[in-house]
């Protein structure tokens, strides 16, 4: 599989790479964005401002986010998304992380709301 990248600038930048199984680096760089990745195994950086993540897809993906007010959502109740990492550098953020199995959060300074939970 041919590993493809995404782009985006200092404006705000919206990616989603509904199930195509290419896309597996999204890197949105500053700018308020949103970037829902509905296929598991890859990597976003979202940059800094206030971001939207969304994972939606089993698999094992790993997110930064930078400086900025963030907001990553991880899959639906009853999802199957696994094994993420997920890593916040600054800013009040909110992790809803609360249907997934195993998943590693750090997060940085701020006011963080961690959601995690429901499975082992």
């Amino acid at each position: 599989m041919a590993v493809k990248v995404w782009y985006g600038t200092d404006d705000p930048d919206f990616f989603s790479n509904g199930s195509s199984a290419s896309v597996t680096l999204m890197m949105a760089f500053g700018g308020n964005d949103t970037i829902l990745n509905a296929r598991g195994s890859s990597r976003v950086d979202a940059g800094a401002d206030d971001n939207l993540v969304s994972l939606s897809a089993a698999g094992k993906s790993t997110v930064f986010a930078g400086t900025g007010n963030d907001t990553i959502q991880v899959a639906t109740a009853g999802g199957s998304v696994y094994d993420n990492y997920i890593k916040t550098t600054g800013g009040d953020n909110l992790i809803n992380n609360s249907n997934i199995k195993r998943s590693k959060i750090s997060s940085g300074a701020g006011n963080d709301t961690i959601t995690s939970g429901g499975y082992y």
